[in-house]
């Protein structure tokens, strides 16, 4: 009995370190409120403004890309902001963004731009890096219960002085964690600190 309640301590530690891991630094903000909705857009999803959704519904329609497994995400936010990290939903079916390249104040840009230019940061994710949530109830269909799906979120910090006043971010979603002719997400979250946020002292040792 004391070997079965050390592996159940054991276990619930390591949750608790998991569940810590995809909380952002708590002195930075949820920006999504701080994102302009009609500016915000995509080169190559599937659904159209389906790129909206995955910043402010809740409802898991995901974005998909439709040409080919790349994806080019432009948000434009309300005010200046500096970005502190990057949080990733996706569903854990192979399809889960790999290689993403983040780009600051250079809205117009095309594949063509992204291809050549050089980045700001680029993150590179594995598929175990996503870590399975929970998230809604099981779906039904004339058949029945489909089996419930299984979604993963990976939390990235930035490298916080290379994204000071940054008004618009382009992400370049290059590939996807298996390698496969379709990448999908469903929620993508920025924390950081917006402008009015932003304290004096902060300013000055900019």
């Amino acid at each position: 009995m004391k070997r079965t309640a050390e592996g159940d301590n054991d276990k619930d530690k390591e949750k608790e370190k998991e569940e810590t891991s995809l909380r952002p630094d708590p002195q930075f903000i949820d920006l999504n409120d701080y994102v302009e909705r009609k500016n915000t857009e995509c080169l190559n999803e599937k659904r159209r403004e389906s790129c909206r959704d995955i910043i402010w519904s809740t409802n898991k329609k995901p974005l998909e890309s439709d040409a080919d497994e790349q994806l080019l995400i432009k948000i434009h936010f309300m005010n200046e902001v500096r970005l502190h990290s990057f949080k990733l939903t996706a569903q854990l079916d192979g399809r889960a963004p790999k290689t993403v390249k983040l780009f600051v104040n250079m809205p117009d840009m095309d594949f063509s731009d992204a291809e050549k230019e050089k980045p700001v940061q680029t993150l590179t994710f594995k598929e175990e890096d996503y870590q399975e949530v929970f998230h809604g109830k099981v779906r039904k269909n004339t058949n029945g219960e489909e089996p419930q799906r299984r979604f993963g979120t990976t939390l990235k910090n930035l490298e916080y002085v290379k994204f000071q006043k940054v008004y618009t971010v382009t992400i370049f979603i290059v590939d996807n964690v298996k390698g496969g002719d379709t990448t999908a997400l469903t929620s993508l979250q920025f924390f950081g600190k917006h402008a009015k946020s932003i304290t004096k002292v902060e300013t000055v040792i900019e």
